[in-house]
Order: C-alpha cells, then structure tokens, then sequence
C-alpha cells in the first residue's frame, strides 16, 4: 500500500509535519543522533577523499565499526571474496553509499540500546532488516543490490523513528493495527497526522541522505505496475516495497500458521523480478539464512521475544507458503 506522503501534502498535513520535526528537534537525543548520522552523510567532493573521511568518521566509535564490519561480512557475495576486516575494505567491496547508509542505521540503533524503548526498536529495526534481505534477494545479485538493500531498510525508518521519539503514539498505533498493515497505516495517519513516508522523507533530508536514496526509500503509490519499471530507481522502489510487504506477510503468516497472506503479495510482486510465487518462497527461504547471519551481526538474535518474532524464528518456518500454526515460547534469556 502506498502511503499518502507520495502525493502532494496538503496544508495541515505540512503543519503537521513541521510539528512532528519541532517535537523531534526539541528531544534531548535527537540533535546529538542528527549531528552524528549528518556527519557520516555531508561527505562530498572527490570519491577518494570521501572514503578516507567516512572511514575516519566511523572509526570514531569502535562499536559502530565492529557492528559494521559483521553486516558487511554477513552478506554472502562479501563472503565469498574473502571477508572484511577493515573499514576501507568494506568500502571498496560495497561501495560508499551502502556504507554510508548501513552506518547511518546502525547510528539509530547503537543511540538507543539502553533506553526504555530499546526493544521496540530493536523490533522495528529487525522488521526492517528483514524486509531489506528480502528484497535484496528478491534483486539477485545485479548491481542494484545494495540500493535495493538500503531503500528496503530505509522504507521503516518512520516505524523506528516512531518507536524511539513517539512513545505513546506507537503504543495507540501497536494497539489498533494488530499486525495488519491497512489497520497500521490508517492508525499511523490518526496518531501522527502523517504517514510513516513523510516522517521518513522529512527526517532523511533533514539528515543530509542523497537525493537518489531519499527518491529510492519513499514507498510508491498506486497499484503495482503491470511490467517492471524501466525506470531504474522506480524499479528499486518497488523492488524495496515488495521486501517490506512480503517480509511483514510471512511474519504475520508464521504467527498465524497461514501462507495465504505471502502467497497473494508473491503473486502481485513476482513478476517485478521475473519469478512465480513458488520461486518467491524459494528467494524468501534464501533471505532466511542469510538474514539470521545479519541478526547475529548486529545482536539481535536473542532479543526478539514478540509472539510473531518467536513464531518466525522456530527451525520449522522455513516455508512462507506453508507454515506450521505459530505457538512457540519466548526466546530464552540471556
């Protein structure tokens, strides 16, 4: 579905919005989050140059570099050239901007692991994570993969955004939307007076976020296109919003013991790719690995202890399109 942000905002929507940045900017951690993610992102000039800088900059935080190291080495084509063990290298295999924009995610995170919304948003930034595998898989390994991979990612950052500095709103959002994605949209639209998208977009320009990878991580609006898009970051967008709704059905699908949610989106995003609803399973099974790789890379494979999380996490939910009913137990504590 896409979000309403995608068409021109109407004046109290603007004046929302402008409220919704003003409550932002007057949080005690969101200047020092902004000063930090900015940084990474107002490198410009010569390429070389940028790469030494971005790698000085988050070199500055030796937990930020750990964390990146592991996503990056977490990715099977990084892999299979012989791993990562410095900054530079990550740079040079994946290029500046998906460091730049794994760094930035990662910034969110790391700000927010000891606060009382930590596990919130450890929650939307795994739903996150998971969506942009997903469409990275569903992408191949052509040479958009890495964008497709952050705009899936980026496409929840209003979610995190939401969990971290709007507390209350979330809680009311969580509450009405059980899980269903229409019901979330119309909660968010009551509660924030804006759709996820705009918050995003708002926030991503506000962060200094290039041009293309704000275009990239905006949802599209209107039906799926009956041919994939020639247009190649409309493509990307649309690829990235088929990881977010196919992520977010098989999540809700494991809990609920049903594949009928993933068969139905398979159907109307497959053809984006080229693959039939059963190659779609196969792509998500694939995304399943290699997502549990990038769950340990950033510490969250232990922590998600949400009914749905735990459901999906079980060995057997392996098969989006037949899932076994979802009743597991928490994950144990550690």
């Amino acid at each position: 579905m896409g979000d309403a942000s995608t068409t021109p905002a109407t004046s109290s929507e603007k004046q929302r919005l402008e409220a919704l940045l003003a409550h932002l900017r007057g949080n005690a951690e969101f200047p020092a989050l902004s000063a930090q993610v900015s940084r990474i992102q107002v490198l410009a000039g010569d390429e070389q140059e940028n790469l030494h800088r971005l790698a000085e900059e988050i070199l500055k935080d030796v937990a930020l570099t750990q964390k990146l190291l592991r996503v990056v080495n977490a990715a099977p084509h990084v892999a299979h050239r012989g791993g990562v063990s410095t900054v530079s290298r990550a740079l040079s295999l994946i290029g500046l901007d998906a460091v730049r924009g794994i760094a930035a995610s990662l910034v969110l995170l790391e700000q927010w692991k000891d606060r009382a919304q930590s596990q919130r948003l450890r929650e939307a930034y795994a739903r996150a994570l998971l969506a942009a595998q997903m469409a990275a898989e569903l992408c191949g390994q052509g040479p958009e993969r890495e964008e497709v991979f952050l705009a899936g990612l980026f496409q929840g950052l209003g979610r995190m955004l939401t969990e971290c500095f709007f507390p209350a709103e979330a809680q009311r959002i969580r509450a009405e939307a059980q899980g269903d994605p229409a019901r979330e949209h119309a909660a968010v639209l009551k509660h924030l007076g804006v759709g996820y998208d705009a918050l995003t977009q708002a926030v991503a320009r506000d962060w200094g976020f290039p041009e293309a990878l704000c275009r990239a991580m905006e949802r599209p609006a209107g039906p799926v296109p009956p041919r994939p898009p020639q247009d190649r970051v409309e493509w990307v967008r649309w690829v990235a919003a088929a990881g977010t709704d196919l992520a977010d059905a098989w999540l809700r699908g494991a809990s609920e013991g049903s594949g009928e949610g993933f068969r139905r989106l398979s159907a109307r995003y497959g053809h984006l790719v080229n693959q039939s609803s059963e190659m779609v399973a196969e792509t998500a099974r694939q995304a399943r690995s290699n997502y549990l790789a990038l769950l340990e890379a950033v510490d969250l494979a232990r922590s998600l202890s949400a009914p749905e999380w735990t459901a999906w996490l079980r060995s057997e939910q392996t098969d989006p399109l037949h899932p076994v009913s979802g009743t597991a137990s928490p994950a144990p504590a550690t």
